[in-house]
């Protein structure tokens, strides 16, 4: 998921990110795995995702390998 840096900060990438971990609570899976791109690290942090895991490159762009449990 990415917002155009001109939308950022408006909080259109939490809105995404809320519904889609609210459609997953509700089909019932226990954690959330995604792959962050090391500068949306932070914003996953604070909905509560922890890194897993060391850097890697996917596409060629530094990732992390994040998770959360939910349910």
């Amino acid at each position: 998921m990415l917002v155009k840096p001109a939308h950022q900060s408006q909080g259109i990438g939490s809105l995404l990110l809320d519904n889609v971990i609210k459609k997953i609570e509700a089909s019932r899976f226990k954690e959330i795995q995604l792959n962050a791109r090391l500068d949306a690290i932070r914003f996953y942090e604070k909905h509560g995702f922890q890194q897993l895991g060391s850097e890697f490159i996917e596409v060629g762009i530094p990732h992390m390998l994040m998770t959360k449990n939910i349910g």
